[in-house]
């Protein structure tokens, strides 16, 4: 895989590590590996719904949602620039 291949998924994390971080919560460091952990854009969606489900328990349920729309909405986009480049 080559540099420019790995650009959307890096820039993906950064900006949902950011969302997550905004959230806070007992268990941050546990839901970040599992974000960092991924090593597609698929990956990281899965790591990412199954964070969301997590910080239910830890900062609600509207806050968990608004961390998987705004996720959501981050991958949909990189995805998108990714298959027009």
């Amino acid at each position: 895989m080559t540099r420019t291949a790995n650009c959307p998924l890096s820039a993906a994390k950064a900006q949902i590590l950011e969302r997550l971080s905004a959230h806070g919560g007992a268990r941050m460091s546990d839901l970040v590996d599992h974000l960092l952990g991924a090593r597609s854009l698929r990956d990281l969606a899965a790591s990412a719904l199954a964070v969301s489900m997590a910080m239910r328990t830890d900062v609600g349920l509207g806050a968990a949602d608004d961390f998987w729309n705004s996720s959501k909405t981050i991958l949909l986009r990189w995805r998108d620039s990714s298959t027009k480049g």
